[in-house]
C-alpha cells in the first residue's frame, strides 16, 4: 500500500512536472518562430527600402522632366499662336503650302486692301467679260439689223416695181375691157343683121339703116372669145399683182416699225454699253491706283508670307499643340505618380522598419522566457532526479489529457447552466408549489388552443386562396375593360367615318376644307396687294372681309367698292391656281381684259395691286386696251392687225 500511495505521490510529482516541460517547449518553440518572424521582417525592411531607392530614381527622373516643363510650356505658347496665324490663313482663303518667289511679312490690313482690290478687279473682270459678251450681241443685232435693212430695201424695190406693173396692168385690163365691150357689141349688132334692110328703121334704135355689117358671124364670135381669154389673163396677172403688193406692202410696213424701234433701241444700248464701259474702266483705274503693282499678286506675296510664318513652326500646330498639351499633362502626372509612389514606399519602409524593431523585441523576450522555462525545469528535474524524457514516459499521453480536461471543462459548465436555470424557476414560482392538476389543465387548454389555431390556419388558407382567385379575376376584368374601351373607340371612329363618308358630308367636309385653304391662301394675298387693308373670311357660310383700317371690322362683300371687289376675285383667282397647281410653282400670271367696268381711283388701286404681284416675283401679263393701265406696265407688246395677219412689236 506503501509503494502504491508512493507511485502515486511519483505520478503526482511527475504531473507536476508535465505543465513545467510543456512551457519549455513551447517557450523553445516560440522562440523559434520570433526568429522567424525577425527574419521575415528583415527581409521586408530590405524590400522597402529596395522600393523606396527605385522611386526615388523615378522621382529624380519626374524632377528632371518637371524642370524642363518651361520649354514646353513655351513651345504650346507658339503652337497657339501659330494655331490663331491657321485660323487667320484660313479665313483669308489661304493655304499652309501657299509660297511665293517675294514673300512680304503679313499685314492682315494691306493683305485685306489688296485682297479687296483683287476682288474688285476681278468682278470687274467679269463684268469685261460680260460687256464684251454684251458688245459682241449687240453687233450681231447690228448685222442683223443691217441685212433686214437690206431686205426692206429690197423689198420696197420691188413694192415700186410691183407699183408699176400694177398700173400698167390696170391701163391694159381697161384697153382689153373696152375692146371686148366693143366686141360684144358688134357682135350683138350681127346677131340681128338679118332683120336689118337698107333705108328701113332699124328694130333697136329705130334709125334708118344706111349700112349692113360686112363681118360674118363666126368671126365676129371668136374674136370675142380671143378678147374675153386676153381679159381673164390681164385680171388674173393683175390680182396677183394686186396681191403682191398688199402683202409687200404689209411686210415692208411692219418691217419699218420693227426697224426703227430696233434702230433705236440699237442705238440706245450701244449708248448704255458705251457708258458702262467707260465707267468700268474709271473704275479699274481708280483701284490700280490705290496700290503699287498687281493687287491680287500683292496679295499672295502676304499670304505665303503667312504661310512661311506658319511652317516654321509646324504645319498642323492644332495636332502639335494637342500633343505637346499630352506631353505636358503626362510629364505632371508622372511626377505626382512619383512623389506619391515616393510618399508610399516611405510610409511602407519606416512601417517595415517599426515591424523589424517590434520583432526584435519579441524575438529577445520570447528567447528570454524560453531561457527561463528550461532553467525552472532543469531545478525541477535535478530535484526529482529525472530527465526530460522519462518525465514525459510517466505521465498520461498528451491527447486523454487533452481529452479530460475538455471533458471536465464541459461538466463544470453544465453544472453552472443547470444551477441558474434553477435559480431563474425558483425565483418565477416564489412561494408556490407545485401542482400535477393545474398542469393537466393547462396541457389541456394547450391543446384547444391548438386545435383552434389549426382552423383558423385552415380558414385563413380558404380566404388566402379565395382572395388570390379574386385579384385574378379582377384582373382579367380590368383587362376586359381595358378591351372594350378600347372596341368602342374604334366603334366610335367607325361610326364618325361611317357618318362622315355618307353620300354628300364626305364631299362636303372636302369641299370645305379646300375653301378654308382658298380662304386662307386668298386672304394673305388681299391684304399683300390691298396695302394691308382687307382680308377674306368665311363667316356662317358667306364670304366677308376684314376691314383692318378699320378697327378689325367685319362685313360682306357685296358692301366692297368696283375695284376692291375685283382685287378680292383676283386674290381668289391666285389662290385657286396655286391650289391647283399643288407642288409647282407659278411663275407667271395672265389677266385678259376685266377692267373696262373700274372708274380711275379704281383702276388707280388694280394698278398697284398688279405691281406689288409683280414685285412678289410672279411675272404678270394684262390684256388690255385700256392706255392708262397700260402705260403702268414697265413692258409693252402690242398686237396690231391687218390683211396679212397679225403682229406683235414689243415697246420699251
Amino acid at each position: 500500500m506503501r509503494r502504491g500511495a508512493a507511485q502515486a505521490a511519483a505520478a503526482r510529482r511527475v504531473a507536476g512536472v508535465l505543465p513545467l516541460i510543456a512551457v519549455a517547449e513551447r517557450g523553445a518553440a516560440a522562440a523559434v518562430r520570433a526568429s522567424g518572424a525577425l527574419s521575415t521582417q528583415a527581409e521586408a525592411l530590405a524590400g522597402a527600402s529596395r522600393a523606396l531607392e527605385v522611386a526615388g530614381v523615378r522621382l529624380n527622373v519626374a524632377q528632371t522632366a518637371l524642370e524642363r516643363l518651361p520649354e514646353h510650356e513655351a513651345r504650346a505658347e507658339a503652337l497657339r499662336e501659330a494655331e490663331g496665324l491657321a485660323v487667320r490663313l484660313r479665313l483669308v482663303g489661304g493655304r499652309p503650302d501657299a509660297a511665293h518667289a517675294r514673300p512680304l511679312p503679313w499685314d492682315e490690313e494691306a493683305h485685306a486692301g489688296a485682297a479687296n482690290a483683287a476682288e474688285k478687279l476681278k468682278k470687274h473682270g467679269l463684268e469685261r467679260s460680260q460687256l464684251q459678251a454684251e458688245r459682241a450681241a449687240l453687233e450681231r443685232r447690228k448685222l442683223d439689223l443691217s441685212a433686214e435693212e437690206g431686205i426692206q430695201k429690197r423689198e420696197l424695190a420691188e413694192l415700186e416695181r410691183v407699183r408699176q406693173e400694177g398700173v400698167r396692168a390696170r391701163d391694159e385690163h381697161a384697153a382689153a375691157r373696152t375692146q371686148l365691150d366693143a366686141a360684144l357689141e358688134r357682135a350683138g349688132v350681127q346677131a340681128h343683121r338679118r332683120l336689118l334692110h337698107l333705108g328701113e328703121p332699124c328694130p333697136l334704135c329705130e334709125q334708118a339703116v344706111r349700112a349692113l355689117p360686112d363681118l360674118p358671124q363666126q368671126e365676129q364670135e371668136a374674136q370675142v372669145e380671143s378678147l374675153r381669154q386676153s381679159l381673164q389673163k390681164l385680171e388674173l396677172a393683175l390680182e396677183q399683182l394686186r396681191n403682191r403688193y398688199n402683202d409687200l406692202k404689209v411686210t415692208t410696213s411692219t418691217r419699218a416699225n420693227t426697224l426703227s424701234g430696233a434702230a433705236e433701241k440699237t442705238s440706245e444700248e450701244d449708248s448704255y454699253l458705251a457708258s458702262r464701259e467707260t465707267d468700268l474702266y474709271a473704275a479699274e483705274e481708280g483701284v490700280r491706283a490705290t496700290l503699287a503693282g498687281d493687287p491680287a499678286d500683292l496679295s499672295a506675296r502676304y499670304l505665303a508670307g503667312l504661310a512661311g510664318q506658319l511652317r516654321l513652326v509646324g504645319r498642323n500646330p492644332a495636332l502639335d499643340l494637342k500633343k505637346v498639351q499630352e506631353q505636358i499633362r503626362a510629364v505632371r502626372v508622372a511626377y505626382d505618380e512619383a512623389r506619391a509612389l515616393v510618399a508610399g514606399a516611405d510610409s511602407a519602409r519606416a512601417a517595415a522598419a517599426a515591424q523589424h524593431q517590434s520583432a526584435q523585441v519579441q524575438a529577445a523576450e520570447r528567447q528570454a522566457e524560453g531561457v527561463q522555462a528550461a532553467a525552472a525545469l532543469a531545478s525541477v528535474l535535478s530535484v526529482l532526479n529525472l530527465s526530460a524524457a522519462q518525465a514525459s514516459a510517466a505521465a498520461l499521453p498528451e491527447a486523454e489529457t487533452g481529452r479530460l480536461e475538455t471533458e471536465a471543462a464541459g461538466h463544470e459548465e453544465r453544472r453552472l447552466r443547470l444551477l441558474a436555470e434553477l435559480g431563474e424557476l425558483e425565483r418565477r414560482l416564489g412561494a408556490q408549489k407545485f401542482d400535477p392538476a393545474r398542469l393537466v389543465a393547462a396541457e389541456r387548454d394547450l391543446a384547444g388552443l391548438d386545435a383552434e389555431l389549426r382552423s383558423v390556419q385552415q380558414a385563413s388558407g380558404q380566404l388566402t386562396q379565395k382572395l388570390v382567385s379574386g385579384r385574378e379575376r379582377l384582373e382579367r376584368k380590368l383587362g376586359l375593360e381595358v378591351q372594350a374601351a378600347g372596341v368602342a373607340a374604334t366603334f366610335d371612329t367607325w361610326k364618325t367615318l361611317s357618318s362622315s363618308l355618307g353620300v354628300s358630308n364626305f364631299q362636303q367636309y372636302l369641299l370645305q376644307e379646300v375653301e378654308s385653304r382658298l380662304l386662307q391662301g386668298a386672304g394673305h394675298l388681299l391684304l399683300d396687294i390691298s396695302d394691308g387693308r382687307y382680308r377674306l373670311a368665311l363667316e356662317d357660310g358667306d364670304y366677308v372681309v376684314q376691314d383692318l383700317w378699320n378697327a378689325g371690322e367685319t362685313r360682306a362683300v357685296r358692301t366692297l367698292s368696283g375695284g376692291e371687289t375685283f382685287l378680292a376675285s383676283l386674290a381668289l383667282a391666285i389662290a385657286l391656281s396655286d391650289y391647283l397647281a399643288g407642288n409647282q410653282i407659278l411663275g407667271a400670271l395672265f389677266l385678259d381684259e376685266g377692267f373696262g367696268t373700274l372708274d380711275p381711283q379704281a383702276l388707280e388701286a388694280v394698278a398697284g395691286a398688279l405691281e406689288n404681284l409683280r414685285t412678289g416675283g410672279r411675272m404678270v401679263g394684262v390684256i388690255t386696251h385700256i392706255e392708262s393701265l397700260s402705260e403702268r406696265l414697265p413692258h409693252h407688246l402690242l398686237v396690231s392687225k391687218s390683211a396679212a395677219g397679225s403682229s406683235v412689236q414689243r415697246l420699251g
